[in-house]
């Protein structure tokens, strides 16, 4: 299957939650064998992250893939760019401009996908927004050993 991730930062220009979240999602599915690439509207070189190709542009269609994931807040200029495509949106904070974002998508193709990143988020749009919405975690990961606060 051939991804294409949108997403507004994206590792190593940027390493928090979502974009380390997006960034684990992607490579695990690209060693699946998926054909995955990232546009990021970040300003910056192109590059290539753990053999995932990564380019800074403006939100543009990849006509030749078979979904679009992004993060929510960014998901409806994204559809209005990819208005064919099969759509995931993984939520992960819901400040109301990011709630109407993905009510907004969902609205317009009741096929999108929405994921929350915990329980909660994921109760939030099915209790609040009335969408169904499946809960994706991402990933813990921590220098090896034991965890010991400084």
């Amino acid at each position: 299957m051939k991804i294409l991730a949108v997403t507004l930062n994206y590792p190593p220009v940027r390493r928090i939650g979502a974009e380390l979240a997006m960034h684990a999602l992607l490579v695990h599915l690209a060693g699946r064998g998926h054909d995955v690439h990232v546009t990021t509207t970040e300003p910056g070189a192109d590059r290539v992250v753990d053999a995932i190709p990564v380019q800074c542009a403006p939100i543009a269609p990849r006509p030749d893939s078979d979904v679009v994931i992004t993060n929510a807040g960014l998901a409806m200029r994204v559809r209005r760019r990819n208005r064919t495509k099969p759509m995931v949106v993984w939520a992960h904070s819901n400040p109301l401009p990011v709630l109407h974002d993905v009510l907004d998508v969902w609205a317009m193709d009741k096929r999108t996908l929405i994921l929350g990143n915990t329980r909660h988020m994921a109760d939030v749009l099915r209790s609040v927004l009335g969408m169904p919405a499946t809960v994706l975690h991402p990933p813990v990961t921590r220098p090896p050993g034991p965890y010991r606060r400084p």
